[in-house]
């Protein structure tokens, strides 16, 4: 593990009342060693963070990832709950070395890493112990064995969102990705949810991740629609990505969106001024109920004189589903963590499945003339099972 923030800050001890998916590597594919360790306490949370890392990115989200934490514990009722915090270098080796650390100390809960190829390795170790770990990672794919999600999936979304166009009417979609991992990941999310929804795929088009693949893919995109009858387009990129570029060819190529929907996964608001592009007019993006999510947010800048992070509550979350199955006398298993009424958190109501993937309430925004509009709001409860 690099220097970074120096020896005495591998583990930052912290205490007091004062809040995530980037590039991911190939995870370790060797066994690890479980670790020998004195025993766990279920108030010790391990807050596993990148810094070290030579990226300033991933700094300022460990910051902003430990301040939610730190504001969760002072705003939730005292159970004794402590935190520690332990620098990853924004690897997954410093990951595993952090975790083994952490275990040792006694930890009975980790919070991170941010990486899913780093909680990937992390979960084994930990799972060898008996202690949960709560991923600020949004892959699917790592889920399971006391490794759970915090992030925000594609699937969630996906589901949000074709059950909001079941709910219209819609009936046939036709999904648009990139020739990527996270494009296929995003594309197998949508068609998961169709056919959860009973939703007929009209077909999946890709298309290089680069300008001269979206103007190729145009062309493709327009006769699929046409061909199959398909009444809802699924746009999976996000706005730093091929999506405003697809938005603004898509209609002027000749598809009528009073015929076809347009729709995305991702948040369209961020940055807001995405909302003026002209092919997102009429279009449906999935988001966390606003209400609670600009509460947060102003809590946050109030604490911390800033703003915070798009993924700055996910440490909020993860301290506040401890706290509350802590504070009800439960444990720290896979029956209290999946608890089906779930926990409300930073921005809604959230709650941990039984496969270790999480499930988000969120609502449905139209873009209307430049500004998003909520025209599904967030659920406020989980509806359970035979309700």
């Amino acid at each position: 593990m690099k220097a970074g923030i120096g020896h005495v800050g591998r583990i930052l001890a912290l205490s007091g009342t004062i809040f995530v998916a980037a590039c991911e590597h190939d995870a370790p594919s060797g066994q690890i060693q479980p670790v020998e360790h004195p025993g766990t306490d279920s108030g010790t949370v391990a807050l596993l963070l990148p810094y070290g890392s030579d990226d300033n990115n991933n700094i300022e989200l460990a910051k902003n990832l430990e301040n939610g934490a730190r504001m969760a514990i002072a705003n939730l009722p005292d159970i004794g709950i402590s935190l520690k915090v332990y620098q990853t270098d924004g690897t997954t080796e410093g990951a595993v070395e952090a975790a083994m650390l952490a275990l040792d100390d006694g930890a009975g809960a980790i919070l991170g890493p941010v990486f899913g190829d780093a909680a990937a390795a992390v979960g084994p170790v930990a799972a060898a112990a008996g202690v949960p770990v709560f991923s600020f990672s949004n892959r699917t794919e790592i889920a399971g064995n006391n490794l759970y999600l915090l992030g925000h999936t594609h699937r969630n979304a996906a589901n949000r969102i074709l059950q909001y166009g079941k709910e219209q009417g819609k009936v046939r979609v036709l999904v648009v990705h990139a020739d990527t991992a996270a494009g296929r990941a995003s594309q197998a999310a949508v068609e998961t949810a169709a056919a959860l929804q009973g939703m007929e795929l009209a077909g999946s088009i890709s298309h290089e991740f680069s300008q001269i693949g979206v103007v190729n893919a145009i062309p493709d995109i327009v006769g699929a629609a046409n061909e199959s009858g398909a009444d809802l387009l699924v746009l999976t990129g996000n706005t730093a990505g091929a999506l405003p570029m697809l938005a603004q060819m898509i209609p002027e190529a000749g598809i009528d969106p009073e015929v076809v929907q347009i729709a995305g996964l991702t948040r369209w608001d961020i940055p807001a001024n995405n909302l003026r592009i002209n092919g997102l007019q009429g279009g449906w993006f999935p988001l966390p109920d606003p209400n609670l999510a600009a509460s947060f947010s102003y809590r946050y800048q109030f604490e911390f004189t800033e703003l915070p992070h798009p993924l700055a509550g996910l440490s909020y979350d993860g301290i506040v589903a401890i706290h509350q199955i802590l504070s009800a006398g439960g444990r720290l298993d896979a029956r209290t963590i999946t608890r089906p009424a779930g926990f409300v958190g930073s921005d809604g109501i959230f709650r941990f499945l039984p496969d270790g993937t999480i499930e988000r309430g969120l609502a449905v925004a139209e873009v209307r003339d430049f500004r998003k509009s909520v025209i599904s709001p967030a659920p406020r409860i989980f509806p359970l099972a035979g309700s």
